[in-house]
């Protein structure tokens, strides 16, 4: 008799340790996925994007808020070796054979910096604008398509996140009449892209 006992009791043990098993593996859920419209909003980041969330992200510390009041916008003539590049936060480049254009930071905008672009006699502009050279001589062509789409973009990303109104968003040629960027730059499009 103790030996069909301890039969039973096995018996019964591993039967209900079946039935327990069964009950969990019925009450288990799968992990929660996506939905495929969810993933389908979720926005990717084109080449363009990266570059300017790349360049923007180089600052050493967060901009404080207030710090940058404005943005002034440049040609550089002579590319991105130039004086007006090297004394810029931002620097556009010409679009490569693919049609990309790449947007990159200067040594200043790491440093929050003030810019060295734009000489007003006793004034001290520098200090809270934010400098942007775009590459190319636009007296006689304009930029290209993929040059204004970069600089517009990178603008109006600078806008949205340091809180700079349109209106202080300047061309070089606003503050001291100088012709930059060049006569052939479309102002009047550049203008309607800003936030």
């Amino acid at each position: 008799m103790p030996r069909s006992r301890t039969i039973i009791t096995l018996s019964a043990l591993l039967a209900a340790m079946t039935v327990g098993t069964f009950a969990l593996l019925a009450l288990e859920t799968t992990p929660a996925q996506p939905s495929p419209i969810a993933l389908a909003a979720r926005p990717m980041l084109s080449p363009l994007d990266q570059s300017i969330a790349s360049a923007i992200a180089t600052a050493q510390t967060p901009p404080a808020l207030g710090r940058w009041t404005s943005i002034v916008v440049h040609d550089a003539v002579t590319g991105a070796a130039g004086p007006c590049a090297a004394g810029s936060h931002f620097f556009v480049d010409v679009a490569d054979g693919l049609g990309n254009c790449t947007v990159s930071a200067g040594a200043l905008w790491a440093q929050q910096a003030p810019g060295a672009t734009l000489f007003i006699p006793d004034d001290a502009f520098n200090a809270g604008a934010i400098s942007i050279c775009i590459a190319g001589d636009f007296t006689a062509g304009p930029p290209s398509t993929e040059q204004m789409t970069a600089l517009t973009k990178l603008v109006s990303t600078l806008q949205m996140h340091l809180g700079i109104p349109a209106d202080h968003v300047y061309l070089h040629r606003d503050l001291t009449g100088q012709p930059c960027p060049g006569r052939a730059f479309p102002v009047e499009e550049f203008r309607r892209a800003l936030r």
